[in-house]
């Protein structure tokens, strides 16, 4: 990937999270109260900001990243194994295995690591907003 497509991918991916936060500038009103102000949502939205909006952040923020990384994951350890069951018959792919067998814990490792950091935030944010 050159430098032009990962500039590309970072500012579509910026535009499109905040298109999908765009909400808060229609949902919410400032509430000032002598020398505080606090964001508060509209009386009319308050039940989708309670319900409907956190499974839409656990959804784009959680389940969806946490999902590709695994599926992802999956079909790159597919790949990686029919090519080492490919190229075991050839000479020569020695450093080649070894640089694979060190590169497939390394991924295993950061994908867990990211699932096991995420969800439970998102988890807790659902049920605190489901207390509520």
């Amino acid at each position: 990937m050159t430098t032009k497509a990962a500039v590309i991918v970072v500012i579509s991916v910026c535009i499109v999270f905040g298109i999908v936060n765009t909400h808060v500038f229609i949902m919410f009103t400032l509430h000032t109260d002598g020398f505080t102000s606090v964001c508060i949502p509209r009386d009319h939205y308050f039940n989708l900001e309670s319900v409907i909006v956190p499974w839409l952040d656990i959804t784009l923020y959680t389940l969806l990243p946490s999902s590709l990384v695994i599926i992802i994951n999956i079909v790159i350890l597919y790949k990686i194994k029919k090519s080492t069951s490919m190229g075991l018959a050839q000479e020569g792919t020695t450093q080649a295995q070894k640089s694979l067998y060190r590169i497939v814990p390394m991924l295993l490792l950061v994908s867990t690591v990211f699932v096991v950091c995420t969800l439970p935030a998102g988890i807790f944010f659902i049920g605190k907003c489901s207390a509520e």
